[in-house]
């Protein structure tokens, strides 16, 4: 008998992009798994799983956890749950992540080669998927201290959103939240040393205006246009204040678009849990959040959490009815 914790019942085993290789791949190696799980030991798969995750970031070349956690179909902390055993991959994941390391379903139960490399690709597929994952530099915290701590000696003193754009991090609060006590000396080192400060410096002179304008016309005809910090950042702007104050209209503009998918993507998502009645098998919420980009039906509920409530409710009741036809009752 496996253990449950493997996958639940709104996991889906299929690839969404409707690759039939996969779909095969994935049918042989669930049943393999199902056939081994019995002669193992329930109690140890928790931590031998945990074990070989962490063999698979190890022994891969040129990978990154969050890299590792894309290729399985996750956000990029998730990986990092995994093996802290903080949160346990669904089975849904495990598939995804074994068919692109090309590594057999059961090894990570069981256990995972020592000469067992990755393929020789994965490195270079998975730049560019690291560099959309990353939120922020990849920099331990020790080194980042090391780093702090030296900008706590420069002169002239540099503000927090100066090193910030330094080392490379898309948001000064990104910084601030990691390390809130160094950043507060290096803010108050800023005040008391005598520079002036500006709300945003510009990397870009005035004389750029009419190049900037198009630049910001160009993301508001866009169907899903970027964030206005996201903008800031890839004009390497220090924040998004100087945008802001150059072009008001431009970025309400942006602004009131982006308020609008939202508004249209919470109706769509509203039209779905109403007609998930009428599917069948019903999805489950978790099913629904996935329909919309959405790894987990967090976003779902807090949308529509009375909605939500009536629907599992209802999910509940249709699923005793249909023990009480099969005569199945509990003990």
């Amino acid at each position: 008998m496996c253990s449950r914790w493997l996958a639940t019942s709104d996991s889906q085993v299929v690839n969404d992009s409707g690759d039939q290789r996969y779909d095969r791949w994935a049918a042989t190696s669930i049943g393999e798994l199902l056939e081994t799980l019995p002669h193992l030991r329930r109690d140890s798969l928790p931590a031998a799983l945990r074990a070989n995750l962490q063999r698979c970031l190890n022994q891969t070349e040129h990978v990154t956890k969050e890299a590792l956690a894309g290729l399985a179909g996750a956000g990029p902390c998730t990986f990092h749950n995994w093996t802290s055993g903080l949160f346990r991959p669904t089975l849904d994941h495990l598939c995804r992540l074994a068919y692109r390391l090309k590594l057999p379903l059961t090894q990570l139960f069981l256990d995972v080669p020592a000469e067992w490399r990755g393929p020789n690709h994965l490195g270079r597929n998975t730049d560019s998927l690291r560099a959309r994952l990353q939120s922020r530099p990849r920099i331990e915290r020790g080194g980042l201290r090391r780093i702090l701590a030296g900008v706590l000696i420069e002169t002239p003193a540099p503000s927090v959103a100066e090193v910030a754009r330094r080392l490379k991090f898309r948001r000064t609060q990104s910084l601030a939240s990691r390390e809130p006590e160094f950043c507060r000396q290096i803010a108050l080192r800023r005040r008391t040393s005598g520079v002036r400060s500006t709300a945003a410096g510009r990397l870009y002179p005035r004389s750029a205006r009419r190049h900037l304008e198009a630049v910001m016309r160009a993301y508001l005809d866009e169907d899903s246009p970027p964030s206005i910090n996201e903008i800031a950042c890839r004009l390497e702007y220090k924040s998004s204040g100087g945008i802001r104050e150059r072009f008001p209209e431009l970025c309400r503009a942006i602004v009131a678009k982006r308020k609008q998918q939202v508004l249209r993507k919470k109706e769509a998502i509203r039209r779905a849990l109403e007609g998930a009645r009428v599917e069948t098998p019903p999805p489950t919420l978790k099913q629904i959040g996935r329909r919309f980009g959405y790894t987990a039906e967090g976003a779902v509920v807090r949308a529509f959490p009375d909605l939500c409530q009536a629907y599992k409710e209802w999910r509940r009741e249709q699923a005793e009815e249909r023990r009480r036809r099969l005569g199945i009752f509990d003990p």
